[in-house]
């Protein structure tokens, strides 16, 4: 069916174009479409909705863009505008009477494409495919621009394929590969397109005129050789005939009149980490990469090496060329196999299909072939990118590539014409644009730069050019908020990495190196790396020349070590290091460090379980602050005095010292004491002080204390911070009132967040958490087994802050599993330690604990001894919450003995004390076993 009449009207459906008595009616392309639609439904109504997606296919557009058609429509049919009637609430008709004249039979099989058969399923590309097919419909010329073998012909081909029905006269594909002048161009696309022009040569210009009042795809692909002939057809045939669609394939844009741009980017590969298995079948990159395989070994199961396909795919960037032969390598030599020699990635990813272009049968000769088309300096410039090993910012670019033979200026004109080639990736989110080049280039690259013989001198100036960067950054840490310093430095991680692996390697400038340590410590705090600061700290102590050995450069290295120790491991290591930074600091005259040693010193005692020692230094800290310092870090040292006094089991003090701090206020506390203490010290007041508020006996103000703390580290979106927050009372506090459901969410976010970043003693806490979170829901074996590893653990790493609590839960689940000798053992090697030692906030419980254990073996006699001191020492301390435990244990007992009237006074003189928690769990427990007194 090529024309339907209706009246004095022709419709000419293969020319779109309306007819009024034999003339042409000027009728713009939507309204065309929306006559249409109306005509192909014989007379039934069209729906807004129905006419919106048929006119405008794939996007969302207003309502009264098609009004406006709708109008548009009627004035051309003038008198007959009643042709097309609106129906009330329903939508639109059309009223005329349709005929169709005779014609000749058309042929039988004349082709309407030149398209190959489809080949193999295309992967992860289902919406980009949708875009593109949207926007050439809409724009009418696209380019789909990419990286060698990142799919761009594939992706063209299907946008082709589900065109076929838009392109009356047909889809047409000009390869453009094996032509090497540009002159032939326009031939090639004559025989293609199967036109016949005689005479003369063929231009694009005659190429056009031949598709006059024709409606075609014409698809040309791989232009980058041949990008000014390209645009100049693709110009060409836009003019002429408006009605046909362009779309092209390329290494960068054609940069011709009415040109779209569609960048292709690599499939998506799943995350480094935390991915299930499951999840990683699902990235696009592992299902092409499945799919190949099988094609070859119809057995293969990849979810059988889910994660090593992954990692393949990561590290080939989710190029597909690179997918496919990497692929074809696997299913010979297996996927582990190739995962181990991708170092070596060009001598493996060879073999492609023999029917594909020589430059994309391997690897390498797809990157010589875009290389080729570079200008020299084009290549000098790409070589000396290839340094930068994550993102890097323009200034990077004109500091590093810009060289005595290069200018700036010329250096920047490279970079955008590397960036339009699509060998340098940029990313526009933020302030600032981030460059970044796909590791497969970046190795490539690196070869060439060292057959240079410019590798040692372009590393060397990364080097420097990235101490400098960090130094800034460092100068820049509070006079910034923290979102805006991480996007301004953030980025700079995975490249201080590499400078300070060139500064220790062999031909490296190991000065550069200490230097960059020193300055890139607030990145590696604020990223709460601190497994990876204590690795770099010491290979920069390792490397200290000897003048700098008892100077201010080990100075610093030596508080940074001790302060990654807090989360690695070693209270005695932390000691050494902190009492050395504090010898030099007081040798210098250097105030702040004499501060920093003396928090240090602080930290490494009550780490140890040594708060006697811990308390002279907070008070220390206060007095040098008080004298000398800044009058915050006197407050800060309140703190550590309160905290000292609450494991001494002082709680009326603990929270009097820890509140003169809170009264400063948290925009007290910004992010150069972040650096010097590591992490919120408002966070760490609010949750040491949650501890201190349940240990007295008022739950609820100790769950809004640790709330507040939780809420304040998340909101400063500081992992060290909130790990603190949660250690210190975030996890506690729920457990210890009942809480389970905030405790489970808790313990969950520390574990992950250690695991994360391997804060290997935060991750000995969190087991412990977790453990007193399953006897709390008495699965009593469960819960041993955590809090024995978790125990060991920070034993291990010289660790005893809470041991006393995590133990006292440890006995007391041994009991409850019926393994009452172990239990005693546990609580009696748990209280002889204690005992010799200074944590003494604690021992109430564990005195308790080991009651109740000497009431299952029988000696209530001992067990009211034990109970006696309990309730004696929590009394003492002003230990409210521990005294109502233990009340309530010996009310068991008195209990059970037949003594109902003597638990019941002995109970409830202590559960009279308190003032609210009444939900919380003990204050339950206490309420119902008064009841059943009386």
């Amino acid at each position: 069916m090529g024309t339907l009449e209706f009246g004095r009207y022709t419709l000419q459906l293969q020319r779109r174009e309306l007819l009024a008595d034999g003339k042409p009616v000027e009728l713009g392309r939507r309204a065309y479409e929306v006559l249409l639609a109306l005509v192909e439904a014989g007379g039934a109504v069209l729906s807004k909705d129905e006419l919106l997606a048929r006119v405008w296919p794939g996007r969302v557009v207003e309502e009264n863009n098609l009004q406006a058609q709708i109008s548009a429509l009627r004035r051309a049919l003038g008198e007959d505008r009643d042709l097309v009637r609106t129906v009330g609430g329903r939508g639109y008709h059309f009223a005329g009477e349709l005929s169709e004249p005779e014609r000749p039979a058309q042929p039988v099989g004349m082709p309407r494409h030149n398209l190959p058969p489809p080949g193999f399923e295309l992967f992860g590309r289902d919406r980009l495919v949708d875009e593109a097919v949207a926007v050439l419909l809409e724009k009418r010329f696209l380019t789909l621009v990419g990286s060698g073998g990142i799919g761009k012909t594939r992706l063209g081909l299907e946008i082709a394929r589900r065109l076929l029905p838009h392109a009356v006269d047909g889809v047409w594909l000009v390869e453009l590969a094996p032509v090497a002048d540009p002159e032939l161009v326009p031939a090639t696309a004559a025989s293609a397109l199967r036109l016949k022009l005689p005479g003369g040569p063929i231009t694009a210009e005659r190429v056009a005129s031949a598709l006059s009042g024709r409606e075609v795809l014409l698809v040309l692909d791989n232009c980058e050789h041949l990008i000014e002939a390209s645009a100049a057809l693709a110009e060409a045939v836009r003019c002429v005939s408006p009605e046909s669609l362009v779309l092209a394939t390329s290494r960068e844009p054609l940069g011709a009149e009415g040109e779209h741009v569609c960048p292709v980017p690599p499939l998506d590969v799943p995350a480094a980490e935390g991915e299930t298995a499951q999840a990683v079948l699902q990235a696009g990159a592992v299902r092409l990469f499945a799919a190949r395989v099988r094609a070859v070994a119809p057995r293969f199961a990849p979810e059988l090496h889910a994660m090593a396909i992954g990692n393949v795919c990561r590290q080939i960037d989710g190029i597909p060329l690179a997918i496919e032969l990497a692929a074809a390598r696997a299913a010979t030599l297996g996927v582990e196999e190739v995962a181990a020699r991708l170092h070596d990635r060009f001598g493996l990813l060879t073999g492609g299909r023999r029917t594909a272009l020589a430059r994309h049968r391997t690897l390498r000769a797809t990157l010589d072939w875009s290389y080729e088309l570079l200008s020299p300096t084009e290549r000098l410039i790409l070589q000396r990118l290839s340094v930068f090993v994550g993102g890097f910012a323009l200034t990077s670019v004109e500091a590093l590539a810009a060289s005595a033979d290069i200018a700036a200026a010329e250096a920047v004109d490279s970079l955008s014409s590397l960036v339009a080639k699509s060998l340098v990736g940029v990313e526009l989110g933020g302030e600032r644009p981030r460059y970044r080049l796909l590791e497969t280039t970046r190795v490539y690259a690196q070869e060439k730069l060292v057959e240079s013989g410019e590798a040692q001198c372009v590393a060397r100036a990364h080097a420097e050019h990235y101490r400098d960067l960090i130094r800034c950054a460092e100068a820049e840490w509070g006079r910034q908020d923290v979102d805006s310093w991480i996007a301004a430095y953030g980025y700079a991680l995975d490249d201080v990495r590499a400078a300070l692996d060139w500064c220790y390697s062999v031909q490296g400038d190991r000065a550069i190196g200490v230097a960059l340590t020193i300055h890139a410590l607030p990145l590696w705090i604020q990223q709460s790396l601190m497994d990876e600061c204590h690795r770099r700290v010491e290979q920069a102590l390792s490397r200290l020349s000897e003048e700098q050995r008892d100077g201010e450069a080990a100075m610093q290295l030596y508080a940074a070590l001790g302060g990654a120790l807090l989360y690695t491991g070693g209270s005695r290591r932390m000691e050494e290091a902190w009492t050395r930074v504090l010898d030099t600091a007081m040798r210098l005259g250097q105030v702040d460090y004499q501060i920093r040693a003396t928090w240090g010193l602080w930290l490494s005692y009550m780490t140890g379980g040594f708060h006697r020692k811990a308390l002279k230094n907070a008070e220390r800290l206060i007095q040098i602050a008080s004298h000398e310092g800044d009058p915050m870090d006197a407050l800060i040292g309140e703190r550590l005095k309160g905290i000292s006094l609450h494991c001494l089991g002082d709680q009326a003090g603990a929270r009097r010292h820890i509140e003169n701090l809170l009264r400063a206020g948290p925009l007290a506390f910004h992010q150069p004491r972040m650096i010097r203490y590591q992490y919120d010290q408002y966070v760490a007041a609010h949750s040491f002080l949650a501890s201190v508020l349940w240990v007295q006996g008022y739950p609820d103000q100790a769950t809004a204390a640790a709330n507040a703390a939780i809420e304040r580290a998340q909101a400063l979106n500081h992992t060290l911070t909130l790990c603190h927050g949660l250690v210190q009372g975030g996890c506690a506090v729920p457990l210890l009132v009942g809480d389970l459901e905030a405790a489970l969410r808790r313990t969950t976010l520390l574990n992950e967040r250690s695991a994360q970043n391997s804060l290997d003693v935060l991750g000995g806490l969190g087991q412990c958490f977790s453990g007193m979170l399953q006897v709390s829901r008495q699965d009593w074996l469960n819960g041993v087994s955590l809090l024995r590893a978790g125990i060991e653990q920070l034993a291990r790493l010289d660790f005893f802050l809470y041991r006393s609590m995590f133990e006292s839960v440890h006995a007391g689940a041994l009991a409850g599993a019926g393994c009452i000798d172990e239990a005693a053992a546990v609580a009696d090697a748990e209280l002889l330690r204690a005992s010799g030692g200074d944590e003494c906030w604690a021992y109430p419980e564990l005195l308790r604990v080991r009651g109740e254990i000497s009431v299952l073996t029988g000696d209530p006699a001992r067990a009211r001894r034990e109970f006696d001191e309990s309730l004696e020492l929590a009394r003492r301390q002003g230990a409210l919450s521990w005294e109502l435990r233990t009340a309530t244990s010996l009310a068991r007992l008195l209990q059970a003995q037949g003594r109902g009237t003597d638990a019941r006074r002995e109970l409830l003189t202590v559960y009279e004390k308190f003032s609210e928690g009444f939900a919380s769990a003990d204050l339950v427990a206490a309420r119902m076993l008064l009841a059943s007194l009386a």
